[in-house]
């Protein structure tokens, strides 16, 4: 699926009183355009280029606002940096909502490594991440989590991830692997 078309969907579904932890740093401008941020407090992102804060900040915010529903959106290399925060939110039946968009790699690096080697972008190693079951992982962990690959099913599931029984829910989405030009 398309990055902008699981961002648009997921922007009609969010209630409006929704905080978005955003941590899918190459989609983030695509997530801005399509994720109302209505007020202060609404939206958190990092300052700087550090991969892993979003999982256990959308855990803390959730925690300081039980009322308020929590998403966080991240990309699946950044989920792979603190994944543990959705065992503590299992533990402690922490409602947040993840979005995992999966997209086989750390899309933002390619885009750096395009940038400042555009010749040989596709040499830099490390930056494929075959689909390591970031679901079976979360469910490990005690989240209730759901992998989405046919675009019919992602409002459906999305609608589900985004009101959590009790406890954490994910969806992770498979998305194109196109790597965005930011630079």
């Amino acid at each position: 699926m398309g990055v902008a078309y699981v961002l648009h969907t997921l922007g009609r579904l969010l209630p409006p009183d929704a905080v978005v932890v955003d941590e899918a740093i190459s989609a983030s401008p695509l997530l801005r355009q399509h994720v109302p941020i209505r007020r202060g407090g609404d939206y958190f992102t990092a300052a700087s280029g550090a991969l892993g804060w979003a999982l256990p900040a959308a855990v803390g915010i959730k925690m300081a606002w039980p009322a308020r529903p929590v998403v966080a959106v991240v990309g699946d290399g950044s989920f792979h940096y603190a994944p543990q925060a959705l065992w503590t939110a299992a533990r402690e039946s922490v409602g947040v909502s993840v979005v995992v968009l999966d997209n086989g790699g750390y899309a933002i690096l390619k885009s750096y490594a395009a940038a400042f080697y555009p010749t040989g972008a596709d040499q830099v190693p490390g930056l494929d991440v075959p689909a390591p079951g970031i679901a079976e992982a979360a469910r490990a962990l005690g989240a209730a989590a759901e992998r989405v690959q046919d675009p019919d099913a992602l409002e459906p599931i999305l609608g589900r991830v985004l009101r959590p029984e009790e406890g954490p829910a994910v969806a992770v989405v498979a998305v194109d692997r196109e790597v965005p030009r930011l630079f």
